[in-house]
C-alpha cells in the first residue's frame, strides 16, 4: 500500500534539513553572516563593559559598529522571516551605509552655521566630512537612498516613526544645550538655550553621540520591518 503523500513530503524535508547540517550551502551563507554580526556585537559590547568606555578601540566610538552590525541584523532576520534569502546580505549591507550616512547629514547639520552652505554643499562630490570642508550632501544623499531599490520590501511603520520623533528630539536637546562635542572639551557650538557645565562637554557629548548612532542608523533598517511574506527569492 502506498505511502500517503503528505508522510513522504514531511520525510524528504527532513532529509533536505539533515543534509543542509552536513553540507551546508548558498542558502545557509546569509545565516552565518547573520551569526558573525551576533557574535562582533557581543565582542563590542563586552569589550566596552570590560574598559568601561565609550570607545572600542582609539577614537572608534563602541555605539558607531554596535548601530551599524544592529542594523544588519535587524534587517537580515527581517528579511529572512518574510522569505528572503541570499538577497537580503546585499540589502542589509545598504541599510547599514545609508544609515552611516543620515547620520552624517544629522551631524553635521546639527552646527547651525552650516545651513548657509546647502548650496555649496550640493555641488560638492568628495567624501571628506573634515572639519573645514564642504559637505558631500548630494553624494550622502544618493548613498541614503539606496536601500529604496528595494522599495516594495519597505513599509512605513511605528518603528520607522519611533526612531524619527526620537533621532529629531534628541538632536534638538543636543543643539539646545550649545552641541557640545567630545573631541572639543570646554567647548559649545551656537548659542545654548539652557546651560551646561564647560567642564562636561565631553562627556554630554559623547552621550548623545552614541545615543544618537543608535536611533539613525535604525531608520533606514526599521523600514524593512514587516509581517508581510514575500516570496523566496533564489
Amino acid at each position: 500500500m502506498p505511502r500517503n503523500p503528505q508522510v513522504q513530503q514531511r520525510l524528504k524535508a527532513k532529509q533536505c534539513q539533515r543534509s543542509r547540517l552536513i553540507r551546508p550551502g548558498v542558502r545557509d551563507v546569509p545565516d552565518i553572516v547573520d551569526w558573525m554580526f551576533a557574535a562582533g556585537i557581543v565582542l563590542v559590547i563586552g569589550k566596552s563593559i570590560l574598559a568601561t568606555s565609550f570607545f572600542y578601540s582609539g577614537q572608534v566610538l563602541s555605539a558607531t559598529l554596535l548601530s551599524s552590525m544592529l542594523s544588519f541584523l535587524l534587517v537580515s532576520r527581517s528579511l529572512r522571516a518574510r522569505g528572503i534569502s541570499f538577497e537580503r546580505i546585499f540589502i542589509s549591507l545598504t541599510a547599514v551605509v545609508s544609515g552611516i550616512w543620515l547620520y552624517e547629514i544629522f551631524y553635521h547639520y546639527g552646527y547651525v552655521s552650516n545651513f548657509s552652505a546647502v548650496f555649496e554643499n550640493l555641488l560638492t562630490w568628495n567624501i571628506d566630512t573634515g572639519v573645514g570642508t564642504y559637505f558631500p550632501l548630494s553624494w550622502a544623499m544618493i548613498i541614503v537612498v539606496l536601500p529604496m531599490s528595494r522599495f516594495r520590501l519597505m513599509t512605513v511603520n511605528r518603528w520607522f516613526l519611533t526612531c524619527v520623533a526620537l533621532s529629531l528630539l534628541l538632536y534638538g536637546i543636543w543643539v539646545s544645550i550649545g552641541y557640545p562635542q567630545w573631541l572639543y572639551p570646554g567647548s559649545f557650538f551656537g548659542s545654548p538655550i539652557f546651560k551646561i557645565s564647560s567642564d562636561s562637554t565631553a562627556l554630554y557629548g559623547l552621550v548623545f553621540n552614541s545615543i544618537t548612532k543608535f536611533t539613525v542608523a535604525l531608520i533606514p533598517a526599521s523600514l524593512f520591518i514587516s509581517k508581510r511574506r514575500e516570496v523566496p527569492t533564489r
